[in-house]
């Protein structure tokens, strides 16, 4: 990046260096340079020596050159905020030109809205780096190595911690049979639910847990609720999160949420981009369709996105939903299921029709983005499943074994009363 910022202000690079030379090549390829090598004794005579390296390679370079250092009179500058002004030999002009910014060489950046601070170790050199600065930045400050290290720090607690938070959170969910796990702003979400927010955040990582395990056992309640309950699975993620908190970055705000979340959970997803939101109004993902729970993590400090590349899946918009939907796209039959009371007639034809007493997967079964998709690697969703539920084995639970499933939270008796309506359906007599 910032080769190419020299060259926008009228300067030119005589040649890059890399101890790899296809590294070299490349650099030299994207700036238009002449010259790519990969040894120090290579370089030309030039007026400026850029170190542009990972803090721990400086020393070992820097000593490269100094081996031929009466061939190399221009000044020599490095861009570390760590690394002081000494690790440059005492015989050559020297300097710092380092920019208080996260730079990407796959992501453009306007240099003059970066600020620069610059140190010299001589009056002349100071002076040539505080002119060369200005042509590239508006904001130029002088900062001996000291305060720069200091300077360094501050911006690593404001930013690289709230990454290796963010880093943490990747690693738990991949081990955990995550599907896709993306960062968005929290200024791209919208809440929905303000009061359960337990701090401000700055951002959020959506991520997703596919839960199709590719059994086609007969069932009378949906894919989701044939294992235990999948918010058992979600707490134990977020003790895992809140442990690897606690023990890496102590006192920072984390707290994870799935279902019962402050914000429209699809849309933000959607965002993200781990998914597009289908006909159906459900997040549809590449590879495990629709069959996935949406969970996120809510994090204190903002974040940039993370680009993770993951393909979106992009709803046909065939209407295949739509019409095979019991309630044709206006009635829901997973919320008649769990709908507290009486239900209307229609409402209990719904229900017994469907021979589903407890959600609904119709609209999935149909979706074209649903076939041949990937089972999860989430072991959870493969133990201790009833894809069938009875009423002698509703009723024969206790209350721990009933609150480990999703149908809990509705209380016994709606599922009893839909597998009632289910038991007349089937026992009625058709009238001649």
């Amino acid at each position: 990046m910032l080769s190419k910022a020299f060259i926008k202000v009228g300067h030119t690079i005589d040649a890059v260096y890399s101890r790899n030379i296809e590294h070299a090549q490349t650099l030299a390829e994207a700036i238009g340079c002449p010259r790519a090598i990969n040894h120090t004794d290579l370089l030309p005579k030039s007026d400026i020596y850029l170190f542009a390296l990972k803090d721990d390679s400086l020393a070992s370079v820097i000593q490269q050159l100094s081996q031929n250092i009466h061939a190399r009179k221009g000044t020599w500058i490095h861009t570390a905020g760590s690394v002081p002004l000494s690790v440059f030999p005492q015989s050559v002009q020297c300097g710092v030109l380092y920019p208080m910014m996260t730079l990407s060489k796959d992501k453009d950046i306007d240099f003059k809205t970066i600020p620069l601070f610059v140190e010299g170790n001589t009056p002349q050199s100071f002076k040539m780096l505080e002119d060369l600065a200005n042509e590239l930045s508006d904001t130029v400050y002088p900062l001996d190595s000291a305060k720069r290290k200091k300077l360094h720090l501050a911006a690593v607690f404001a930013n690289n911690f709230t990454n290796h938070c963010c880093t943490l959170a990747y690693h738990l969910l991949e081990k955990n049979g995550i599907g896709a796990a993306s960062c968005l702003p929290m200024s791209e979400c919208r809440i929905q639910k303000p009061y359960l927010l337990k701090f401000e955040p700055g951002c959020v990582v959506m991520f997703t847990v596919p839960y199709f395990t590719g059994d086609d056992e007969p069932r009378n309640i949906s894919r989701y609720a044939v294992s235990l309950d999948y918010h058992i699975f979600f707490s134990e993620l977020a003790a895992q999160l809140k442990a690897a908190c606690d023990s890496d970055l102590p006192g920072t705000a984390i707290c994870t949420y799935s279902d019962h979340s402050p914000i429209y959970e699809a849309e933000a997803a959607s965002k993200a981009g781990i998914g597009c939101i289908g006909e159906n109004h459900l997040l549809i993902t590449e590879g495990y369709g629709s069959y996935i729970f949406i969970g996120e993590i809510f994090l204190s400090e903002p974040l940039e996105p993370r680009a993770e590349g993951y393909p979106i899946s992009h709803c046909p918009r065939c209407g295949r939903c739509m019409k095979a939907c019991p309630g044709k796209g206006q009635t829901c039959l997973s919320y008649l299921t769990q709908k507290k009371g009486e239900l209307t007639a229609d409402e209990e034809q719904m229900i017994a029709e469907s021979g589903c007493c407890w959600g609904c997967d119709i609209c999935q079964e149909v979706c074209p983005l649903n076939r041949d998709v990937k089972t999860t690697e989430a072991q959870f969703f493969y133990e201790r499943r009833t894809p069938t539920v009875t009423t002698e084995m509703i009723n024969s639970m206790t209350d721990e074994q009933f609150a480990e499933r999703a149908y809990a939270w509705r209380g016994r008796k709606t599922i009893l009363r839909n597998l009632e309506i289910e038991r007349r359906h089937k026992t009625a007599k058709p009238i001649k």
